[in-house]
């Protein structure tokens, strides 16, 4: 018995021994370890590191650092954080020249990643461990990796660029020495916006085959802005992406990739600014079955936009996308040239050129396109006063887009504000886009809508009348066979405009003429020649009018079918008028006399007076009138704001485009941001002054109006209604009259005389 006691004893006090010494060996090797990468950490990274605590277990391979940092080279700016990192290495392996770490674990890191033109901050560890690598006999494997909870912020100061993901999450099974493929799980969350992807990737090493599947959940690319900065004046870009992506390729070859899935693009936005935009959508939907550009496949479930909105507008010298991007694009050039800068706009432009070059040379297959409700806006500042027209709702649709097909038809139908309605019918050959019929009708075209270009060319305003316009096209081959035609229908001249800058042609003369053989022009455009090289004559017009107007005599009542919303207009009385006019004219009061007469004659009869007030533009009459009314007083060194008749009389016919008052606009501050005559005039006239004006002009219409009935006390057989703000017809505001009853047929014959 006490030979054992002693065994026993000795057997614990070697255990004790031991355990101590493995405490003594654990509690000197972690601060050892520390203490020597600390040390040595510029020679194996370049930066310097800092450790909070380390624990080294060499029995069983554990090893965990806690609140790890990496500076900046030679400097005290962090580069990486990480609270915790621990991994386990399997010591007996490295017995048989392998180093196998079976998990590595990191936990909150934090990255900062830094680029300069194309330089990055970690360029120069990434060179350090390229040039030091040296062949090694030991082989390599990380069975287990995880990233819990990571940012990484990125910053470019060239832009600037200040943004994060954070969230992050990987998981992956490693890589074993004899394996050639990497395999890994990753989500994340935007860190300033909404947005959350999830994806998995697996690469091979030796192949550079990679498949990759990624969902993307309201993810917003409003972190593009800056980009866009780069290659604009000013600009304004939002987005909100939803995908669902399966892709396989190759690296680096961009063309070696195989797509489908679910792109959906939704609240798009593009503009000057957050509150002007030029081009936006609700949402676009792209459904791919199968995309590859090598293999010559392009083959669309379908390709959905929901309103679509495009603005256009001219200006005297450039347009609004010129504005932005420059005469002719010049800055995106710019930008493309600069090789120093990383523009993802563009280089995201250039994948999906070269995505989509071989398209043609596909058999590509759409099941379906589809534009609904979209919008298109013109407006030309160009000319004396703005022109404004819309393409809305219009709507695109297109079915079974096969280029194995014999035809592919696509129908464009849309109405046009602020008054008429376009249809277009294409049927291409789709595999040669030279081959095609084209159908194009327009109908219920206010003639008022292109008065501008009008009184610019002939200085006679139209103020009733209706275009329309018929084209059919074949064409063969690149050949154009066009039968075109253009209707004018019941046209009346309006007020003459005189100044320098208008073409004064006998309008008068021309008109007389038209309105004795039936009110109508029809004449045809002739296009001809190759759609490389399209002939338009405008000589060939000539004869063919002039062959109209003399000869040719249009079929009863051809111009009376298509004037129904004028009837209605003449069904009830109209009182119109002019821009800036308040004061009756002589056939006004006769009008209101003949009323008068009638409602003495029916004292039971009750008038209904809608005030229709074309009110943008008689706004923008008002805005430069007045910004040329102060021109005018300041060069004139007038001090007296009444003007006499000749003042106002000079002041009306002044051209907007008058290069002293241009001149004098521009001399206006901030007038450099602004690129039509009629927002560098807002500058000068405050718009609460234009409003007020616009006021107190339909005040004193109104009571210009009534002043007769008040007169012979008839004001209780009149209602004035809430005025309507429109786009009238044919151009100027006017007083709509109603009467439930029958007007007498003299008075609307009168009327109708009045308004002709």
């Amino acid at each position: 018995m006490s030979f054992n006691h002693k065994k026993l004893k000795t057997l614990f006090i070697i255990i004790g021994v031991i355990l101590i010494a493995m405490v003594l060996v654990i509690s000197i090797i972690s601060p050892v370890t520390k203490n020597y990468i600390e040390k040595y950490d510029t020679k194996f990274i370049g930066r310097e590191i800092s450790i909070g605590r380390a624990y080294v277990n060499p029995l069983s391979g554990f090893i965990q650092f806690n609140d790890i940092i990496i500076f900046e080279s030679k400097s005290d700016i962090v580069f990486f954080s990480a609270r915790k990192l621990s991994l386990h290495i399997a010591l007996l392996k490295l017995l048989f020249k392998t180093i196998e770490i079976s998990d590595i674990t990191l936990t909150e890191p934090i990255g900062m990643v830094i680029q300069e033109n194309q330089y990055f901050n970690f360029d120069d560890i990434l060179k350090k461990f390229k040039t030091n690598k040296t062949p090694s006999t030991y082989r390599f494997n990380l069975l287990q990796l995880k990233v819990i909870n990571g940012e990484i912020h990125y910053r470019e100061n060239q832009f600037p660029i200040n943004y994060f993901i954070k969230n992050i999450k990987i998981e992956s099974p490693g890589k074993r020495w004899d394996s050639d493929t990497i395999s890994a799980n990753f989500s994340f969350n935007s860190g300033v916006k909404t947005g959350e992807m999830k994806a998995d990737i697996s690469i091979n090493m030796k192949t550079m085959n990679y498949r990759f599947n990624a969902v993307v959940n309201k993810y917003n690319l409003a972190f593009l802005e800056p980009y866009l900065k780069d290659i604009a004046d000013c600009g304004n870009i939002s987005a909100i992406l939803d995908a669902d992506i399966h892709s396989n390729g190759q690296f680096p070859d961009q063309e070696n990739v195989t797509n489908s899935g679910i792109i959906t693009v939704s609240d798009f936005h593009f503009g000057k600014d957050s509150t002007e935009n030029f081009a936006s959508f609700d949402k676009l939907v792209i459904a791919i079955k199968e995309m590859s550009p090598k293999k010559l496949v392009y083959n669309y479930d379908s390709i959905l936009l929901s309103h679509p909105y495009f603005k256009y507008e001219q200006y005297d010298k450039l347009n609004n996308l010129e504005t932005v991007f420059g005469m002719n694009g010049i800055k995106i050039i710019k930008a493309q040239a600069d090789t120093s800068k990383f523009n993802v706009l563009l280089k995201i432009k250039d994948y999906l050129k070269v995505l989509s070059k071989n398209f043609a040379k596909s058999d590509y297959k759409v099941g379906r396109i589809a534009v609904k409700q979209g919008i298109i806006q013109y407006n030309d500042y160009s000319l004396s006063e703005k022109i404004a027209v819309e393409l809305n709702p219009l709507n695109l649709q297109a079915d079974s887009i096969d280029k194995t097909h014999k035809h592919i038809n696509v129908n464009v139908n849309s109405g046009i504000e602020p008054s008429g309605n376009l249809s277009i019918a294409l049927e291409i050959h789709p595999k040669d886009s030279s081959d095609f019929d084209l159908k194009i009708d327009l109908r219920q075209i206010p003639v008022s809508l292109v008065n501008p270009f009008l009184m610019n060319y002939t200085s006679f305003p139209l103020d009733r009348g209706t275009l329309e316009f018929t084209g059919n096209w074949k064409v063969r081959k690149g050949i154009i066979n066009s039968n075109n035609h253009l209707y004018l229908i019941d046209p009346h001249l309006g007020k003459q405009t005189l100044n320098k800058d208008v073409s004064v042609l006998p309008m008068k003369l021309a008109m007389g003429i038209v309105h004795k053989n039936g009110n109508v022009i029809d004449f045809k455009i002739p296009i001809t020649g190759s759609l490389q090289h399209p002939k338009f004559k405008f000589n060939q017009i000539i004869p063919g009018l002039i062959a109209n107007i003399f000869i040719k005599h249009p079929k009863p009542n051809q111009g009376l079918t298509i004037r129904k919303k004028e009837f209605k207009m003449e069904k009830s009385l109209s009182l119109k008028w002019e821009m800036r006019q308040s004061e009756l004219g002589n056939n006004q009061k006769k009008i209101i006399k003949k009323l008068g007469k009638f409602l003495k004659k029916n004292p039971d009869a009750i008038l209904s007076v809608e005030p229709h007030q074309y009110a943008i533009k008689e706004q923008e009459y008002i805005l430069l009138f007045e910004a040329k009314k102060k021109f005018f007083l300041e060069t004139q060194h007038k001090k007296n704001t009444i003007l006499s008749e000749d003042d106002s009389l000079a002041i009306e016919n002044m051209s907007i485009r008058n290069s002293e008052f241009v001149r004098y606009l521009n001399s206006q501050p901030n007038s450099a941001s602004e690129f039509s005559i009629q927002e560098k005039c807002a500058l000068l006239v405050n718009a609460s002054i234009v409003n007020a004006m616009f006021e107190k002009l339909n005040m004193d219409r109104e009571i210009n109006f009534l002043e007769y009935f008040r007169e012979h006390k008839m004001l209780k057989q009149l209602k004035i209604k809430k005025p309507k703000n429109l786009i009238p017809y044919n151009g100027f505001s006017y007083y709509k009259i109603i009467y439930k009853g029958e007007f007498p047929p003299e008075l609307i014959k009168y009327n109708v005389k009045m308004n002709d």
